[in-house]
């Protein structure tokens, strides 16, 4: 029920992304101490489990449309860097083919983060199976309890022999239950919560979890879904706030959408902080998941950086529907 062989590579079920990211690493055999190279633009809970095996963390510059500075990114390799981390920012993937060609040449681990991208393509193949592992989040994009995937080479050996099932508690039944009434669930978030404070970086700052399998409800849903229908709801949802955007005067983070994907949000920049708040304020108002995205390592938040300033231009609009 946790492994499934699919085409040339294994899938292994967990409760998270980040501890699918975790078996992923300790399947690698990577020593301590060796260097992760990871973007800069990142959210802080991918961090967990690289520093929970005692590796070490180095960040590597990005543009603002996400993409590496390439040859900023590759005098970071040394002797010491032991694998490189490609993000498919918000599903959309990335400059994978360089990616793959440098950790060629370098001799190093390919690691793909599509957690914000489940079950999107890339020229056919499912993102998340580029790299030597790859993860992908379900539970961002399915009404399920808990759910992480973790994608490797056939030949990796991934133990999961002392791990159990994540319970699945009271409150996430109740959860699961209110979802099923849409407009029932707007009036209760407007009754008895208030709007998020989307523009502060510790509003979603996440603890360190334990190390879970996904549950069986949550594992039976994941694998009934038909994954390519939703993710052209999606696309279309994305091209409705990219026309949105272009009205306001936002710029959008991509120039386009890449046909395949299966986008978590759609990224925009405002002109400035202000004007974000302004937008999350109107999403609140209106009933629509307008919100920020990463709460960055603290590495990045602690002095003021062009990354901290760019998150606080950054609005992402949700494509759930």
């Amino acid at each position: 029920k946790i492994m499934n062989r699919e085409n040339d590579f294994n899938t292994f079920y967990f409760s998270h992304g980040r501890t699918a990211l975790k078996f992923g690493l300790l399947g690698l055999k990577i020593k301590q101490g060796k260097e992760i190279l990871l973007p800069d633009y990142i959210c802080d809970s991918v961090l967990y489990p690289i520093e929970d095996l005692k590796l070490r963390p180095v960040f590597y510059s990005t543009s603002e449309d996400l993409t590496p500075e390439w040859n900023v990114l590759e005098d970071k390799i040394t002797s010491k860097t032991a694998a490189i981390v490609m993000v498919n920012f918000f599903g959309q993937p990335q400059e994978i083919n360089k990616f793959i060609n440098l950790a060629r040449e370098k001799n190093i681990y390919l690691i793909e983060d599509n957690a914000h991208g489940y079950g999107g393509y890339f020229d056919k193949r499912l993102l998340g199976t580029f790299g030597d592992i790859g993860i992908s989040s379900p539970r961002k994009f399915l009404d399920i309890n808990c759910g992480g995937i973790l994608y490797t080479k056939k030949d990796l050996i991934i133990n999961l022999n002392e791990i159990k099932e994540m319970e699945v508690k009271s409150r996430s039944k109740v959860k699961r239950l209110i979802n099923r009434f849409p407009k029932l669930k707007k009036r209760l978030v407007k009754t008895f919560k208030s709007r998020p404070v989307y523009e502060k970086q510790e509003t979603f700052a996440e603890d360190k979890i334990n190390d879970y399998l996904i549950d069986k409800d949550s594992l039976d849903i994941v694998l009934s879904q038909n994954i390519r229908s939703f993710a052209m709801k999606r696309r279309e949802k994305y091209l409705y706030w990219e026309k949105f955007s272009s009205r306001r005067g936002l710029k959008p983070v991509f120039k386009s959408i890449y046909a395949e994907t299966n986008p978590w949000c759609f990224p925009a920049y405002a002109r400035s902080q202000k004007e974000a708040i302004e937008l999350f304020d109107w999403g609140w108002k209106n009933g629509v998941a307008v919100f920020s995205w990463p709460t960055l390592p603290e590495q990045m938040r602690k002095n003021p950086s062009a990354v901290l300033e760019r998150w606080k231009r950054m609005v992402c609009f949700s494509t759930s529907f």
